[in-house]
């Protein structure tokens, strides 16, 4: 348990060679010992032999469990390839310890883009073979690397010694043209879509969760394309950042408080009258001020949270056109005013 298997074995049979020889020549302490005794020391020999098996037997079966439990830990049971915990501490203590000096790497993030399209049709015992497959081409095609493992869903990671853009593109899309050959799956040809994105060390992060993390941040956009090799960009990621501060601030909005309307008059050219106004959405938020409707609508669309605001939208804009018609001499003029609406609830069914 102390030593580890080959250790504590030889320890074992050592002692039980020493014992036994200590035993059978006869050089106990006293002359008065009664394993002076050679019937006694020959039943001694015995037991000494048995609990010797007995505690070798114990130990391979405990060095078996432990090696089964750490697969477990550290192994994805549908790929066998290192999962996250693996490849976090094999950066951490076996690959940044050894580039300290003036060395560098890069961590390849390929993610499946259409797998859950495919494991939705054909059913998650075909998908674990899919991604079975997928791990075999891995290992054969991506031998450059110094690790890949199974972060986890359909992300893959490959470590690769490289440092220059040129070589790490190469290897990208070498490992591309691999992954992207069709899968046959029960007699079923099926096509996957790959997209990539890298974290370079030192350049990009210095830390093995900084480069996992900027390696996620690339590969969970909803804008990635198939076949695209994306490398980490600092904007980009205080931009995602940025994102995602509103989007928290948008779960804690006020709509009556936060939310304004303003109405952009629709004016005829030839005589100049108002046919009606386009109804405009403005959010003021009490730490960054006026956020722009580029900016945030994306984001409640993306959030779902852009019903709740539609809905507001058009509830206040009727109050307030039926409370101005009278004072502004719009009613019966045939004014009509436009609401912006998100596909989102074009969509909807309830929406109308």
């Amino acid at each position: 348990m102390f030593f580890g298997l080959k250790t504590g074995v030889i320890f074992i049979v050592s002692y039980w060679i020493g014992i036994t020889a200590g035993l059978l020549s006869g050089h106990i302490n006293s002359t008065s010992s009664i394993y002076n005794n050679p019937q006694i020391a020959a039943r001694m020999v015995f037991i000494i032999a048995v609990a010797s098996i007995l505690a070798i037997v114990a130990s391979v079966c405990l060095d078996m469990l432990i090696r089964y439990l750490s697969k477990l830990a550290y192994y994805d049971t549908v790929t066998n390839l290192p999962n996250r915990l693996k490849l976090e501490d094999s950066i951490r203590q076996n690959i940044l310890a050894d580039y300290k000096k003036n060395r560098s790497f890069a961590i390849v993030g390929i993610k499946v883009l259409n797998y859950n399209r495919i494991n939705a049709m054909m059913g998650t015992d075909q998908g674990d073979i899919l991604l079975a497959s997928i791990a075999g081409r891995l290992r054969t095609h991506g031998k450059a690397a110094m690790k890949t493992g199974r972060w986890g869903g359909s992300l893959f990671i490959a470590v690769i010694d490289e440092s220059s853009y040129q070589e790490i593109v190469f290897f990208a899309k070498r490992l591309l043209d691999a992954l992207c050959q069709p899968y046959i799956i029960e007699n079923r040809t099926i096509n996957m879509l790959f997209t990539i994105g890298i974290s370079r060390y030192p350049e990009d992060a210095i830390t093995e969760k900084q480069l996992f993390g900027n390696v996620i941040s690339l590969l969970d956009r909803n804008k990635n394309l198939p076949d695209e090799i994306i490398f980490f960009n600092e904007e980009d990621l205080k931009k995602q950042q940025f994102n995602f501060s509103l989007i928290e601030a948008m779960n804690r909005i006020d709509l009556d408080r936060d939310l304004t309307l303003g109405y952009q008059p629709k004016v005829h050219m030839t005589d100049g009258s108002c046919t009606g106004a386009e109804v405009l959405l403005r959010w003021t938020d009490s730490a960054r001020g006026t956020i722009s409707p580029s900016v945030f609508i994306p984001l409640a669309e993306q959030t779902g949270m852009i019903r709740k605001i539609t809905r507001w939208v058009i509830r206040r804009a009727l109050s307030d056109i039926c409370s101005a018609a009278g004072k502004t001499g719009l009613d019966g003029t045939g004014a009509v005013h436009a609401v912006n609406l998100s596909v989102m609830d074009l969509k909807e069914r309830g929406f109308y």
